[in-house]
C-alpha cells in the first residue's frame, strides 16, 4: 500500500549488539498515530529477538506498519556500469542519546568506494534524521539548544538547500513528507513545552527543484481547537487530511479541504476522544477514508469522493484486540484475533466502502495462527506461521484467500516433534522465503530458505553458531534473483559476523565469513549492492560503539572489507539509494 522504500540499516541497542546509547528522537507525546500503518489493533507482539529497521512504514519485516509480500527488496537496482551509492550518518552523543553529525555519501563506480561527499553540514549542532529515506526529498533538522535549521535533501540528484524556517518556532517537533512526496510537513513548537495546543503545523508543496515556502496551516473546527495532527496530503488532487483536537478535552475532529485554504475544511466525523474513533489512512486513490474505531475493534471506510462525502460504513464485525493487515493495493484485509500470541485469521475483500462477508480462513483448527508474520503474497496468498501439528511448534504455511476453504499448505521444512520456526520473511526473491527456526525449545536457531511454489524445498543454510548464540531474526539480505544471501551470525561468542552464502539453485554453498579478518564486529545488519556484487555493513568495537562503515566485494571474487567512510566516523545509520 506504501510506495517502495529505501533500506534504511539502524544500528539501535540490541541483544548481541549492544551499544550504549539509543538514537535521537523528537516525537512528541501530543502527537497521536499518523494512520498510515497497514498494521493496527492492539494484539502484543511476539517477544522474539529482531534486527531493527526504520523508516516510513514498509520496511522489510512482518514487525513493521506494513505486511505486504513486497516490503523488503531492495531498489538498489541496476545492470552493469550501476554507480552504488550509499547514504549514511556519522554519530554525535547528544544529551545522552545518538544523533547524527552530518549527513554524507558515498558513490561506488565500477567496484572502487569514492571519497565521502558532504551533503548536510549542521556545523556543531546535532541532526534529527526520522523518516528521511524513503522517496527522492528528506528532510533533515537540528535539535536544540541552538536556534533550528532545517535541509531538504534530493536523493536522487544528490544536493540539499536550507528551508527558511517559521519565526514562531524555538524548536522543530517533527518534520516529514506527504505519501506522495509533494508536500513537506512541519511542526515547530515552543523550547520547553509539550501541550499540542501550543505547537504549530506548517506545510508547503515542493518544487520541481524541492524549493518550499513554509504555510501556517489553521484548524477550521474553531477557536477552541487546534491541529492535533496532518494525516496527509495530496499533490494530485490539492486535498489536505488533519485532525484538531479541543484545547480543553479529548474530543476530535477530522477534517478534509484545500490546502491551499485549510481553515475552510469541512468535517468529516467527530468522535468524544481518540480511542473512540479516528482516521486510520486515505486510500490510494483518495476516493475512500478509512478509520478506527471503538478502541481499533472496528474498521469503518467514508467515500469521500462524492459531495458531501458519504456516511461511516462498517467493513467487518467489532473485533476487539484485531491486528489487520492490509494488501498492497488495498483490496484485500486480513484480521488476526487472538487471546495472546495465536489466534483465528480471517479476510474481507474491500472496494472502497463496499466489503465482502467476513471469511474465516482454514488454518488447521482454531486458534492456530500465530500473530505474525501475516505476510502478503502474490495472487492474493498469504504466509502465516502456525502451530497445527503441535501446541507452540510453529511452521510456515501459504494460504489462498481466494480459496478459503483450501488446507494451509506447508512451505517451512521438517524440524522434530518440538521444533518451531520463530518468524519468517520474503525479502528481495519473491520466489522463496527465508525463516528462522529451532529444532528443540532449547537449541540455538537456525536461518533457513524454502520455496514458496512447490515442490517445496528447505534448506538450513547458516554456519554452526558458537554455544550460546542466536542468529537475530530480519538480520539478512537476498539478492533479486535469490542465489546470494548475507546474513549475520556468531560462530565465535561475543562477536557478530557477516556471512556470505551462495545457492546452486536450491542447494545452499557452504558459508564464507566475509569479516572475521576486521578487529571490529559487524553492528546487526548487511545489504547487498547492486547485481550483489558487494555487501556493505556498519562496524562496532570492542566498547560496543558505533564503528566504521564498510564495504566488501563479492564479484568477481570476494575480497576483504574496506571502510568507505571518513577515517574516524562512528557510523550511526546508513541507506542503501537507488543506483543510478
Amino acid at each position: 500500500m506504501i510506495a517502495d522504500r529505501y533500506f534504511p540499516i539502524v544500528l539501535w541497542t540490541m541483544m548481541l549488539a549492544a551499544c550504549p546509547y539509543e538514537a535521537a528522537t523528537t516525537t512528541d507525546s501530543t502527537t497521536e498515530p499518523q494512520g498510515t500503518s497497514t498494521t493496527t489493533g492492539g494484539t502484543t507482539e511476539p517477544t522474539t529477538t529482531e534486527a531493527p529497521t526504520t523508516g516510513a512504514p514498509t520496511t522489510d519485516d512482518s514487525t513493521t506498519t506494513s505486511t505486504t509480500g513486497t516490503t523488503g527488496e531492495t531498489t538498489t537496482t541496476g545492470g552493469d556500469g550501476a554507480v552504488t551509492r550509499v547514504l549514511y550518518y556519522p554519530f554525535v552523543l547528544h544529551n545522552g542519546s545518538a544523533a547524527a553529525a552530518a549527513v554524507r555519501y558515498v558513490e561506488v563506480v565500477g567496484g572502487v568506494a569514492q571519497a565521502p561527499v558532504t551533503l548536510v553540514d549542521p556545523g556543531d549542532q546535532p541532526l534529527v534524521t526520522e523518516g528521511t529515506a524513503g522517496g527522492r526529498w528528506a528532510a533533515y533538522y537540528t535539535a536544540p539548544p541552538g536556534p533550528p535549521r532545517m535541509w531538504l535533501a534530493d536523493l536522487e540528484g544528490l544536493a540539499s538547500h536550507e528551508i527558511t524556517l517559521p519565526a514562531d518556532g524555538e524548536r522543530v517537533a517533527t518534520a516529514r513528507l506527504s505519501r506522495d512526496q509533494s508536500h513537506l510537513i512541519v511542526v515547530v513548537a515552543p523550547l520547553e513545552s509539550s501541550d499540542g495546543a501550543d505547537y504549530h503545523h506548517y506545510v508547503c508543496a515542493l518544487g520541481p527543484a524541492g524549493e518550499c515556502e513554509l504555510a501556517l496551516v489553521e484548524s477550521a473546527a474553531g477557536p477552541s481547537t487546534y491541529i492535533n495532527v496532518i494525516h496527509d496530503i495530496s499533490g494530485k488532487s490539492g486535498r489536505i487530511w488533519y485532525s484538531a483536537a479541543e484545547v480543553d478535552g479529548p474530543a476530535r475532529t477530522v477534517l478534509m479541504g484545500d490546502v491551499t485554504a485549510p481553515a475552510d475544511a469541512i468535517t468529516l466525523a467527530e468522535f468524544p476522544d481518540f480511542d473512540s474513533g479516528h482516521l486510520d489512512f486515505i486510500s490510494l486513490d483518495e476516493k475512500t477514508a478509512y478509520f478506527l474505531l471503538a478502541d481499533e475493534a472496528e474498521t469503518h471506510a467514508m467515500d469521500i469522493s462524492v459531495d458531501p462525502p458519504g456516511p461511516l460504513v462498517s467493513l467487518h464485525p467489532p473485533l476487539p484486540g484485531v491486528r489487520r493487515s492490509w494488501s498492497d493495493d488495498e483490496k484485500d484485509l486480513l484480521l488476526f484475533v487472538g487471546d495472546g500470541l495465536w489466534g483465528d485469521l480471517s479476510h474481507v475483500e474491500v472496494d472502497g466502502v463496499n466489503a465482502g462477508p467476513m471469511v474465516d480462513l482454514n488454518t488447521g483448527g482454531p486458534g492456530h495462527v500465530y500473530a505474525k508474520p501475516l505476510l502478503w503474497l502474490a495472487d492474493r496468498r498469504v504466509l502465516i506461521l502456525a502451530d497445527i501439528d503441535a501446541p507452540m511448534a510453529n511452521q510456515a504455511y501459504v494460504l489462498d484467500t481466494a480459496e478459503p476453504d483450501a488446507p494451509p499448505v506447508q512451505v517451512s521444512g521438517p524440524l522434530g516433534a518440538t521444533g518451531t520456526v520463530d518468524n519468517a520473511f520474503v525479502r528481495g526473491d519473491a520466489g522463496h522465503v527465508i525463516y528462522y527456526a529451532k529444532e528443540a525449545p532449547q537449541m540455538p536457531n537456525g536461518i533457513y530458505r524454502a520455496r514458496l511454489e512447490p515442490p517445496v524445498e528447505a534448506h538450513k543454510f547458516n554456519a554452526p553458531q558458537a554455544d550460546g548464540s542466536n542468529l537475530l531474526a530480519g538480520a539478512f539480505d537476498v539478492s533479486a534473483d535469490g542465489q546470494r544471501v548475507i546474513y549475520a551470525g556468531s560462530e565465535v561468542a561475543g562477536r557478530l559476523d557477516l556471512f556470505l552464502v551462495d545457492f546452486d539453485g536450491e542447494v545452499p554453498g557452504t558459508p564464507v565469513n566475509l569479516t572475521s579478518g576486521l578487529q571490529e564486529q559487524v553492528n546487526l545488519l548487511g545489504y547487498l549492492g547492486p547485481d550483489a556484487a558487494q555487501a556493505f555493513f556498519a562496524g562496532r568495537d570492542a566498547n560496543n560503539m558505533f564503528g566504521a562503515l564498510y564495504m566488501a566485494p563479492l564479484s568477481p571474487e570476494v575480497g576483504p572489507p574496506q571502510a568507505i567512510s571518513e577515517a574516524g566516523e562512528q557510523v550511526q545509520e546508513y541507506y542503501l539509494l537507488p543506483a543510478k
